[in-house]
């Protein structure tokens, strides 16, 4: 579980580093979904950080 934090004019959300690993989130750019439910963070493999 997480909650929204200040950060600076917007929130964000601070994701455990476990499940950052586990849903391949590390150093790529991630996609926004928005659905009926919440929303859906999607990595999108051909645009990778450095």
């Amino acid at each position: 579980m997480v909650r929204l934090i200040q950060i600076g004019n917007a929130q964000g959300i601070q994701i455990p580093k476990h499940l950052i690993k586990k849903a391949k989130l590390t150093n790529v750019m991630i996609e926004l979904i928005l659905t009926q439910n919440g929303l859906l963070l999607k990595p999108i493999a051909h645009k990778k950080l450095r």
